[in-house]
């Protein structure tokens, strides 16, 4: 009775989809966006934003944006928040007010970028509005041919990030990219992964696993692959590159913190473990440190109008791109 009333409500069968593919899909677009849950605070938290403010933010965002769109517009898209525009917000905007001609002190820097992203963001829902129309008169104007690019764009940035933190890419000074250590790729040899299963090697069968599993049709593919990689890596405490900052992969301390001689306050953090159910099932708590701090940052506009105004303009302007 429940499942027909949810057949009623979305029309799954009527699309041409079961009840099944959809818990089916819905576990392995979960999968697949999970990452953003560390990710993006971890790269907050460089800008200064408490780890846990932002983790909460990112959670509550990500929610609300998928009751929307499923709930409301009754389509098959997750939301949440992703890859680029935080990297922009902390190294082009936070980072350039605090470390640029205004040296704004950092507590400073992040609210008034924050009350940018808010302004921009008021704007944009104003011309998405199909009263006004501005938005959809401007993604109109864009050719073709330049969305698929910027399609293929975000994918081909979405897979070296992948790939990156893989361990089968890294940076170069001089090409941008490189070939990861791949001579270390079965039995990691470093002074921090001797010993260790290398987690680029795991990684990378089970992304031809999945390659394989979906050019046969097989459903669930994505998910088998990411349960079955994270299973071995658990069981072999797999040497995982992308936490290793030594390696010349990681993330600057985002998880393994320096202990100044070279190596890590605690040496196993460059390993994989399975997250305790603590941690899956824990409360982070109200973000009750930055909460409303955009509010602040308007304090700091007067002096650095200039400078509002081009953040604000350049988020508005990803923003319609990237929803083109």
């Amino acid at each position: 009775m429940e499942i027909e009333a949810l057949d009623d409500y979305f029309g799954y069968t009527e699309k041409g989809s079961s009840f099944e593919n959809e818990i089916r899909a819905g576990v392995a677009t979960f999968l697949t966006m999970a990452y953003i849950l560390v990710v993006n605070p971890a790269m907050l938290s460089l800008a200064g934003i408490p780890f846990d403010d932002a983790l909460f933010a990112t959670a509550l965002a990500a929610f609300i944006g998928c009751m929307v769109m499923g709930l409301w517009a009754n389509l098959p898209f997750a939301l949440a928040p992703g890859m680029g525009l935080n990297a922009f917000f902390v190294f082009g905007v936070v980072f350039g007010l605090a470390y640029g001609p205004a040296q704004m002190p950092m507590d400073q820097a992040w609210p008034l970028a924050l009350a940018a992203v808010f302004i921009e963001g008021i704007i944009f829902l104003i011309i998405s509005l199909p009263q006004v129309g501005w938005r959809s008169a401007l993604i109109n104007s864009i050719p073709k041919d330049l969305k698929i690019a910027t399609g293929a764009g975000i994918g081909t940035f979405l897979a070296i990030i992948g790939l990156r933190e893989m361990g089968w890419v890294v940076n170069h000074d001089a090409t941008l990219v490189a070939l990861g250590p791949t001579g270390d790729f079965f039995w990691s040899t470093s002074a921090t992964g001797s010993g260790h299963m290398h987690g680029a090697l795991i990684a990378m069968v089970a992304l031809l696993a999945i390659a394989v599993m979906l050019a046969r049709g097989m459903k669930g593919a994505i998910i088998y692959g990411v349960l079955g990689a994270s299973i071995v890596g658990w069981i072999t405490s797999a040497y995982d590159p992308w936490l290793d900052n030594a390696a010349g992969l990681g993330t600057d301390g985002w998880v393994c913190i320096p202990d100044g001689n070279g190596g890590y306050l605690d040496p196993s953090c460059v390993y994989a473990s399975a997250p305790a159910l603590g941690d899956i099932f824990g409360f982070v708590g109200m973000p009750t440190e930055s909460m409303g701090a955009f509010i602040d940052g308007f304090g700091s506009i007067g002096d650095n109008l200039d400078t509002f105004i081009m953040v604000m303009v350049a988020f508005l302007f990803v923003d319609i791109f990237d929803t083109a």
